[in-house]
């Protein structure tokens, strides 16, 4: 799983040079800067890659930035302050540009976390019985 999402995100290296911006003071002749806004552990995976043979092959340098919040990431996108981030599911970009009135696009997709189930009563799935109520997350990431 680790390995697969890996290569999921080293694809999406190439793909990210197109959102270097020629403007950034750091972006040098030989090397595009793109700026990626991450979170948590993605935040190391974003790191990995920025070292990458495959982002050095691509001649691509990735400054990753800790935004917490998406809301945060996707503004911090809108406003140029980051050319890329990856966390959300299309319904939540859709929402989130409706919402904002922002056009953000997708440029590649990405893997999703699995989604863990949670309980302060029970202590594994087996013990929850036929017919008991799950609450599921309403918002769309």
């Amino acid at each position: 799983m680790k390995k697969g999402a890996v290569f999921c995100v080293l694809a999406m290296v190439v793909a990210l040079g197109a959102c270097s911006n020629e403007e950034n003071e750091a972006t040098t002749e030989d090397e595009p800067v793109v700026r990626i806004g991450s979170i948590g552990a993605d935040t190391d995976v974003w790191r990995f890659i920025a070292q990458s043979e495959a982002a050095e092959d691509a001649g691509i340098e990735i400054e990753v930035e800790d935004i917490d919040g998406g809301v945060m990431k996707n503004n911090a996108t809108s406003d140029g302050d980051i050319d890329a981030n990856a966390f959300q599911t299309i319904g939540y970009l859709e929402s989130y540009n409706e919402d904002s009135s922002e056009e953000l696009v997708p440029i590649a997709t990405t893997y999703v976390e699995p989604v863990g189930i949670y309980s302060d009563r029970y202590e594994s799935i087996e013990e929850v019985e036929d017919g008991a109520e799950v609450a599921l997350a309403n918002n769309l990431a």
